[in-house]
């Protein structure tokens, strides 16, 4: 009997062997990223021992953060950690684009899309982050942080950007502090500040800056106060001022400006009341009043004003 029971103990102790021999002594990670263009993680994969403490890490490119881990994995901390590998895991560390990221794509050969070089991008391109407002003229690039700075890139030939100089800029320069409203036109910008203050700087052969001259600025000039928002066109600009006047400056070959009497006015005018919006195009403008209709005048050779006619028209 005494021998039974020590063969039933070694048999035991045997089959708790075997077992633990046939335990695997190694595991598999595989580590993925979603999507490609969000970023990267080391180590991608690998064979560990098992207990092994692995430390996974991410880095985002520009643009983009970690969103979350997932898979055998979960937490969006940019280091993910397995204290101890007892079994083969697959990873995924999924990325998603920065909040109020700044993409840009198309024409670059100023600069204007701010990524340093002059190569046209077929593909959205990272340019910055938490931005609240972007305008684009023809060939430069205007934008606002949520800190209110102003930034600009792009082509700066007349000092459209207004950073003192007439440099093309391929990455995006400062601009100004206290930022609220900025526009951009064919080769001058506009700007308003928190306090309502409206600068303008850029080309100003027609008076399109509204400074009471025709000399270029490359630096920023005030032309008023009081004001509530500014839009430019190609070589007009608006504005609305704090109690609903509109106003307009430059470029009325056209009556963009909403007057048939000269071809540029190089100081600020009145042209309406009770204004809530206004807009700007190339030869043309449009607005709406506080009551809610919409109207316009300049340029109809293409029917833009939708009066059902082709004329031009100087008065709204």
């Amino acid at each position: 009997m005494k021998i039974f029971w020590t063969l039933i103990v070694l048999i035991f102790f045997a089959a708790i062997s075997c077992d633990t021999n046939n335990a695997p002594s190694v595991y598999t990670l595989n580590v993925t990223v979603t999507p490609e263009e969000g970023g990267t993680v080391s180590p991608t994969s690998g064979i560990f021992d098992k207990g092994s403490r692995i430390e996974i890490v991410s880095e985002a490119f520009e643009g983009w953060r970690l969103g979350e881990w997932q898979g055998d994995a979960s937490g969006d901390s940019e280091i993910f950690i397995i204290e101890s590998m007892n079994e083969d895991k697959d990873i995924n560390a999924n990325f998603v684009p920065l909040e109020s990221s700044l993409w840009a794509m198309g024409y670059n050969h100023n600069g204007q899309l701010g990524d340093g070089v002059r190569v046209d991008q077929l593909n959205p391109d990272w340019s910055d982050y938490d931005v609240v407002k972007a305008e684009a003229g023809s060939w430069h690039s205007l934008y606002i942080k949520k800190n209110s700075e102003l930034w600009g890139m792009g082509y700066n030939f007349h000092g459209q950007l207004g950073d003192g100089t007439t440099e093309d800029q391929r990455y995006p320069v400062w601009i100004s502090n206290d930022v609220a409203d900025v526009s951009a036109g064919e080769i001058f910008s506009a700007y308003v500040t928190n306090s309502g203050a409206l600068y303008t700087m850029g080309a100003n052969e027609e008076g399109q800056l509204g400074t009471g001259t025709t000399t270029s600025h490359i630096t920023p000039v005030q032309i008023d106060d009081n004001v509530k928002s500014v839009e430019i066109g190609e070589w007009h600009g608006l504005y609305i001022k704090n109690d609903g006047t509109l106003w307009g400056m430059g470029r009325n070959t056209d009556n963009q400006l909403s007057s048939d009497t000269v071809s540029f006015y190089s100081t600020p005018f009145q042209i309406d009341t009770d204004i809530e919006l206004a807009a700007a195009g190339k030869r043309h403008t449009l607005y709406v009043k506080t009551d809610g209709t919409l109207w316009g005048f300049g340029g109809n050779a293409s029917g833009q004003l939708g009066d059902g006619t082709t004329q031009r028209r100087s008065q709204p």
